[in-house]
């Protein structure tokens, strides 16, 4: 029986989901030199945008409720004082911008990362010692 069949059911969907989307980097993970460390990282990563994009809705929101509880409230705001994440009213349109700009931070590091020479790490071979061979007297 695989380890996933034997993970809690209320957390199992979460798992497969995370497993998809860690797997989406197929690519990387085995042109990695630790495939098991690179997956994890990847996993973080994924987890990581999931909890950035979650804070950017939630931020929207929260100033959404601000400026209707100031209009309700018959309140004048100052546009820079809950202006958290820009004119834009359009929360998903602002992730898709933040995701490009993500993503064109990632092919700048890639190409930086390229430019790099790699250092090239060769395992020294242990050296073997020769042994003495026992030379016999013949007693005379």
């Amino acid at each position: 029986m695989a380890w996933r069949d034997l993970v809690d059911p209320i957390i199992k969907d979460h798992l497969e989901i995370q497993i998809k989307e860690t797997m989406s980097n197929r690519e990387a993970i085995e042109k990695s030199s630790n495939s098991q460390n690179a997956q994890l990282w990847i996993a973080v990563a994924n987890l990581s945008k999931q909890f950035f994009n979650l804070n950017l809705r939630i931020k929207y929101i929260e100033k959404l409720m601000k400026e209707l509880n100031d209009k309700m409230e018959g309140k004048v705001t100052l546009e820079e004082d809950i202006d958290v994440i820009g004119d834009d009213k359009n929360p998903k349109k602002i992730i898709k911008e933040l995701e490009k700009e993500l993503d064109a931070n990632l092919k700048e590091l890639k190409t930086l990362e390229k430019k790099k020479p790699k250092k090239k790490i060769t395992k020294k071979k242990p050296v073997k010692k020769k042994s003495k061979k026992k030379i016999s007297k013949k007693k005379k």
